[in-house]
């Protein structure tokens, strides 16, 4: 099968992962992970914002604004159609906007480019209908400043809406 599978096993990117079972697993910084397969059509990229695909156990690029995310990829590179970590819950890096900024404890929610998040508002907006659509795209909260720049990585405290 290749890139170190055995069946459905997929190793731990990280010496300090812990796996739980087949399908489970505590990455290094604390977030819990699982074993879905790669729906996205490309190569899976760390910290890319997912939501649950339309073919049992896959996901998908999360669509830009798009409600209901689901996570966010763990293990880099993975090819279209095989199984990659996607962290659910917890401590985790995601993927900003490109030319985006985060300050830790900022409000972490999808951005409108597809796979990717907005940690540039202090807080989730409040309101009426239109509000409540944003806040239906949260990720979590930032524990880390980054600053601007292309493709960065952030950590979040992860528990999407």
């Amino acid at each position: 099968m290749g890139h170190g599978y055995i069946g459905d096993y997929l190793p731990p990117p990280d010496p300090e992962d812990v796996i739980v079972n087949s399908r489970t697993m505590l990455t290094a910084v604390g977030g819990v992970a699982t074993l879905l397969e790669n729906n996205t059509g490309s190569p899976s990229v760390k910290g890319e914002i997912v939501s649950a695909g339309t073919t049992t156990g896959t996901f998908r690029v999360n669509a830009g604004d798009g409600p209901q995310p689901l996570g966010a990829v763990y293990t880099n590179a993975i090819p279209n159609g095989m199984n990659c970590w996607v962290v659910y819950s917890g401590p985790c890096d995601v993927l900003l906007e490109d030319a985006t900024a985060t300050n830790a404890g900022n409000w972490v929610y999808v951005s409108n480019v597809a796979g990717r998040a907005d940690g540039t508002l202090s807080g989730p907006p409040g309101g009426g209908i239109p509000e409540l659509d944003v806040h239906m795209g949260e990720l979590g909260h930032s524990v880390q400043t980054t600053t601007a720049g292309t493709n960065k990585l952030s950590r979040i405290i992860l528990h999407p809406n």
